[in-house]
């Protein structure tokens, strides 16, 4: 299954336990128990709601297209193209966005066996 909002697909790759609480694809299960890989897709001109991740600190790494890492209120934007990794430290408010033209892909790593997902409906911090 692929989670679908607003022109963005989130597909998990690894997840560490053998069952899913989550909708996502590819899953290769049993792989290791203290972290998940996701490929996030975002079409252009679309962004994610605002959130966070909890406890889990979220590492990405991006492999086509720029897109954007949105922080601090909405004041703080960190591009992220092929080849350029960002940090989201844990519990940090943020919110992904593809200004551009072209489809964005990156790939996404957290600790712990499953996504921890926070939506706010506006910058709280």
């Amino acid at each position: 299954m692929e989670v679908r909002q607003k022109g963005w697909s989130v597909r998990m790759l690894f997840k560490a336990s053998r069952t899913s609480s989550a909708a996502h694809v590819g899953l290769l299960t049993g792989t290791t128990i203290q972290s998940l890989m996701i490929v996030m897709i975002a079409q252009p001109h679309t962004s994610s709601g605002i959130h966070h991740h909890g406890s889990q600190d979220t590492i990405v790494y991006g492999v086509r297209g720029t897109g954007a890492i949105i922080t601090d209120g909405g004041k703080t934007k960190q591009m992220v193209g092929p080849g350029d990794w960002a940090l989201i430290p844990a519990g940090k408010e943020h919110q992904e966005a593809n200004e551009g033209d072209e489809e964005v892909a990156w790939v996404i790593v957290r600790g712990g066996s499953t996504a921890e997902v926070g939506n706010v409906n506006e910058w709280t911090r």
